[in-house]
């Protein structure tokens, strides 16, 4: 390849630090042909090793931050580079990033090939997700979305509305198979707006209901939460993964659980997909000793229907985990430490696991 001239375009990802160096980002650097033609190549790096790539200085940062009036050259040039995972995550959007975001990946030449899309931590404001609900509305292969870490004023207003029809409503986009609002400090009142997602039943001219995982990890979800995602355990018909681990799950929680676990698996309606949760993540809850004995004891009978439930990090000293594990017929072999019990054989085509330990 001639010899090329570096003109690279940087949009670091400041987190509110005065020093340059507290901020990481994504550089896009382009080569020029040496005769000025067009682009023939790129590069995409990551981190700290773009800010020790420029010089130290706040001046220097100034001058290469961009913001969010370049997020449409940016994604415009990773998708041309053959990408199909857009990672925006640790920058601020603001409202004017997403529509940035939205008239790129809507683009009549890159509409058809964005698949997975990161936007965690990226100050998304309740208009964002609205916003942000149109480009799901026309986006018609992206599968995989992750909005972890963005905190709503109002989970109603951000969650409802053009994001809700965007994400679920009509034909025209595509159907989200993998949905994360890990760490939205979402709360209680937000699972209402939650449970409309998680319960939907399509139309006859919405989209086919694809959710197959879903995140709802570190959102301060309690009792009066769980209540209100009630329904869509017994509603949603897809969903195999179900993360609520590092909640504010207590004792009084689990009978709950337990029949939010029952009404997942009875059988549906004629005509009705039959659902199945298969995998449940409770761990880094305040279930303790009697809210996991409950749970424990629920797996292992008859009627449960899970394959995998992690009961791990909910405040269960280890002299009742051993008394825990002797009831189940499992007993503590010293070698697991109260970790992982299985269930079932690969050979029977139905292994399940267990998960549990002290503390």
């Amino acid at each position: 390849m001639d010899t090329a001239e570096r003109s690279p375009v940087s949009v670091p990802s400041p987190l509110g630090s005065s020093d340059p160096l507290a901020a990481t980002g994504v550089s896009v650097t382009s080569f020029a042909s040496s005769d000025g033609g067009a682009a023939v190549g790129s590069e995409l790096s990551l981190g700290s090793e773009t800010h020790r790539a420029r010089a130290d200085t706040e001046a220097s940062y100034e001058s290469s931050y961009v913001g969010p009036e370049s997020i449409e050259e940016l994604v415009h040039r990773l998708i041309d580079n053959g990408e199909r995972e857009i990672d925006l995550s640790d920058r601020e959007l603001g409202e004017e990033g997403i529509r940035q975001l939205k008239a790129a990946v809507l683009d009549e030449d890159h509409r058809a090939q964005l698949q997975e899309l990161n936007l965690g931590r990226a100050s998304l404001s309740d208009t964002s997700f609205q916003i942000l609900g149109d480009l799901l509305f026309e986006a018609p292969s992206l599968t995989h979305l992750d909005l972890s870490g963005n905190i709503p004023d109002s989970p109603r207003k951000a969650l409802g509305g053009s994001f809700f029809d965007g994400l679920l409503t009509y034909k025209k986009g595509g159907s989200i198979r993998n949905l994360s609002f890990k760490g939205c400090r979402l709360r209680d009142h937000g699972m209402e707006a939650v449970s409309k997602i998680f319960a939907y039943i399509p139309g006859p001219l919405d989209r086919e209901m694809m959710l197959s995982h879903l995140d709802l990890s570190d959102n301060r979800i309690g009792l009066e939460g769980l209540q209100l995602l009630k329904r869509g355990f017994k509603e949603c018909e897809r969903l195999r993964v179900l993360n609520l681990s590092a909640n504010s799950m207590g004792p009084e929680c689990s009978e709950l659980l337990v029949e939010c676990i029952d009404l997942n698996s009875a059988p549906r309606e004629p005509g009705r997909p039959e659902g199945c949760i298969e995998r449940l993540e409770l761990s880094q809850n305040k279930l303790q000793r009697d809210g996991v004995h409950e749970l424990a004891t629920h797996f292992i009978s008859p009627k449960g229907q899970l394959l995998y439930l992690d009961l791990t990090h909910n405040s269960v000293p280890y002299t009742d985990l051993t008394e825990i594990r002797d009831e189940i017929a499992r007993p503590i072999d010293g070698l697991l430490k109260g970790w992982i019990v299985q269930y079932g054989s690969a050979a029977s085509g139905r292994k399940r696991q267990l998960v549990l330990n002290a503390f």
